[in-house]
């Protein structure tokens, strides 16, 4: 007995074959064969994507699947025509029962008998049910349209005639950034995941640069463009050069890439930098150290300066530089770029100064960070390796030196004027 099963449910027309089957038999039909051959062709009202090598359609719009038949024997005893989707492995009948999933219609939904042979059955889809495409990042459905005949041979055989092709179908949609992406204030050494929630079919490539075109933390990799397959930028252990402007951008082979970005200020201690560690001046002359931080946040509440021992331990003390300290005084400015200048000047430069490192200090709602500098005797020779230099030998080798190639010179010429 030869039963159709969907889905496991027994339809009327599986059980008006079984009927027929055992009537066949009664009436002496003892031998029944299987036969299977393909459509001549399927088609689709989906776009064809010759890059991909794939049909697409978006979910929401409507599209038609057709199956082309030519030879085939209608002079059967039963002819169905079948449609079922998913996967070649796990397919499910799309008519259950005789009743269609909603957004689906099939014409015909049956062959009558001695039907032309060649012709065609197509599958309507007026709105795709969302639970086709929703669950997966790359929806493929697979389509399937089979014709099923029962008829009988002159020897009374039974003969199964399955006529079937089947055809591929991606969803497509574009790529959005479904939220607005918020700007981001963190403290230094934080840990900071930005976001950038997206939807689109296939799933979307995500990647985040910055707008400066620097680098990324060494710990994204260090280049200028991070791929997320998630679509978050995790910037660890925030240091101050994390402060930028990041832009996320996503697209997939429907959509051109867009975009947003966000800010990130990272609050942290002042920075700062000195163009030189040692400045070099005679007693008696006038001098000036530098520091200079660049902006921060939060702003800067003061910058001092103050000054040790050269070669000091934590015992010493700290001697601050304020209006009634000699000879010392400092100015701050701020510069096109916002950073703030510090320069101590040192009227006029004495002994007592060699022996003294110069701090800068800068101050934020965070902490402090300082610099310092030291004065050297300009006046004194500047040794090398701990050592001198031995000026004497130095003129009296290259003196002798210099009389040798004279005298080697000379002796040459007049051989060379002998000789002529």
């Amino acid at each position: 007995m030869y039963l159709f099963q969907r889905n496991k449910h027994f339809s009327l027309r599986s059980c008006l074959i079984s009927f027929l089957l055992n009537q066949l038999l009664v009436l002496g039909v003892t031998a029944w064969k299987n036969v299977y051959y393909d459509m001549a062709n399927i088609t689709t009202t989906a776009t064809f994507n010759a890059e991909s090598n794939t049909y697409d359609i978006s979910p929401t719009t409507p599209f038609n699947i057709t199956c082309f038949y030519v030879n085939a024997d209608f002079t059967f005893d039963y002819a169905e025509v079948k449609w079922s989707s998913g996967s070649p492995t796990s397919p499910l009948f799309i008519f259950n029962n005789d009743k269609a999933e909603p957004g689906f219609q099939a014409s015909p939904r049956e062959i009558p008998q001695n039907s032309p042979e060649n012709g065609s059955v197509s599958l309507i889809v007026d709105q795709l049910p969302s639970s086709y495409y929703s669950n997966s990042d790359s929806p493929k459905i697979w389509f399937k349209c089979e014709v099923l005949t029962v008829n009988r041979d002159n020897n009374k055989t039974l003969i199964h005639s399955y006529i079937n092709r089947s055809i591929e179908i991606s969803f497509v949609s574009p790529v959005e950034i479904t939220e607005v992406l918020e700007d981001q204030t963190v403290e230094e050494g934080d840990t900071l995941i930005l976001s950038c929630p997206t939807s689109g079919l296939p799933r979307p490539t995500v990647e985040w640069s910055r707008t400066d075109d620097r680098a990324l933390a060494a710990s994204l990799g260090g280049g200028l463009i991070h791929r997320s397959p998630d679509g978050n930028l995790a910037l660890k252990n925030i240091t101050s050069t994390d402060s930028a402007t990041y832009q996320c951008s996503a697209w997939n082979r429907v959509t051109s890439p867009v975009s947003r970005t966000v800010t990130v200020t990272v609050l942290h201690k002042p920075v700062v930098t000195v163009h030189t560690l040692i400045v070099n001046q005679m007693v008696g002359y006038h001098t000036e150290l530098r520091c200079v931080a660049p902006p921060s946040l939060p702003v800067l509440l003061t910058v001092r300066w103050y000054y040790t021992p050269l070669k000091h331990s934590e015992a010493d003390e700290v001697e601050e530089i304020n209006d009634d300290t000699a000879r010392y005084s400092y100015t701050n400015r701020t510069d096109a770029a916002a950073s703030i200048i510090t320069t101590l000047v040192i009227e006029p430069v004495q002994e007592v100064d060699f022996t003294r490192s110069f701090c800068c200090v800068y101050e934020n709602q965070l902490g402090e960070s300082e610099a310092c500098i030291s004065v050297q005797d300009s006046d004194k020779p500047v040794s090398v390796n701990g050592k001198k230099p031995r000026k004497e030998q130095i003129n009296h080798s290259s003196c002798l030196q210099a009389h040798w190639t004279y005298f080697m010179t000379s002796c040459i010429l007049a051989t060379f004027y002998i000789i002529l």
